[in-house]
C-alpha cells in the first residue's frame, strides 16, 4: 500500500491523498473477500490510515469520522483481524484527541477481541493504549505498569520495526511525565528518537520533540522550586 509507504517516513499529505484514492476505489461487493486472501480488508486499512493521517495532520474531527467508517465496515465484514485493526486505530484517534475515556473504551474492546481470537499483537497494543488512558485519567502508576507490560509483549511478538513504535514510546514518556518521573520520560523519548534515526519512522517525530520540551520544562521547574526551598 503506497499510502503506508509514505506514512511511515512522515510524508503525511501525499499519504493521505493515496488513502483517499483507495477509499474511493474500494467496493465491498468486489473487494470484501480480499481480507481472507491478504489477512486484512483493504477498505478498512485505507480508512484506518486515512483516519491516522488526518489525526497527525491536525484534523481530529475528520480523523474521528474516518475511523468510525472503518469500524462500521469491519463490523459488517465480520473479519476479526480487520476489526482489531480498526479498534486499534480508533483508540489511537481518541488518544490524539486527548480523550482518555474514549481511548480506554476502544482499547478494552480490542483486548476483549484479542483474547477471544488469540491475537498476541493486538493484545499487546491494546494493553499499551489502555495504560495510556489510565495514566491520563489520574491512575499514573497503574497506567505505567500497563504500558511497560504491553511494550514488553509488543516486542516479544517480533514487532520491533512495526509502525507506531515511536508513538508507543511517546505514550510511555507522557505517562512518566504525569507522575513526575521526567528522567524516565526523557529516557523513553531518547529511545524513540534513536528508533526514528535507525528506521526512518518519522510520522510522530514532531510530537517527540514537543514532549521532550515539555518534560525538560517540567524538570526545570522542579529543580528551580527545590533551589528556592533550600535558599
Amino acid at each position: 500500500m503506497l499510502g503506508l509507504t509514505l506514512f511511515v517516513p512522515g510524508e503525511l499529505t501525499p499519504a493521505q491523498a493515496y488513502t483517499e484514492q483507495g477509499i474511493a476505489l474500494y467496493d465491498t461487493a468486489k473487494h470484501g473477500s480480499l481480507a481472507v486472501l491478504y489477512g486484512e480488508d483493504p477498505g478498512v486499512c485505507c480508512l484506518c490510515y486515512g483516519a491516522a493521517t488526518q489525526g497527525y495532520l491536525g484534523y481530529p474531527d475528520r480523523a474521528l469520522k474516518r475511523i468510525e467508517e472503518a469500524l462500521t465496515l469491519a463490523q459488517e465484514l465480520v473479519h476479526p483481524h480487520s476489526l482489531a485493526n480498526a479498534l486499534y486505530w480508533a483508540a489511537m484517534v481518541h488518544q490524539l484527541r486527548r480523550e482518555g475515556p474514549g481511548a480506554q473504551e476502544r482499547a478494552e474492546a480490542l483486548l476483549a477481541l484479542g483474547t477471544e481470537q488469540g491475537f498476541p499483537y493486538w493484545l499487546a497494543v491494546g494493553t499499551i493504549l489502555q495504560g495510556w488512558a489510565l495514566a491520563v485519567q489520574g491512575q499514573g502508576e497503574e497506567g505505567i505498569a500497563q504500558l511497560r507490560q504491553g511494550l514488553g509483549a509488543f516486542r516479544a511478538t517480533g514487532a520491533e520495526v512495526s509502525v507506531s513504535q515511536s508513538h508507543i514510546l511517546a505514550l510511555l514518556a507522557e505517562a512518566y511525565g504525569k507522575t513526575g518521573q521526567t528522567d524516565k520520560g526523557l529516557a523513553a523519548l531518547g529511545e524513540a528518537l534513536d528508533f526514528v534515526d535507525r528506521t526512518g519512522e518519522r510520522f510522530y517525530e514532531a510530537e517527540l520533540y514537543r514532549l521532550k520540551g515539555e518534560l525538560i520544562l517540567q524538570q526545570f521547574k522542579v529543580q528551580r522550586s527545590t533551589l528556592r526551598i533550600r535558599n
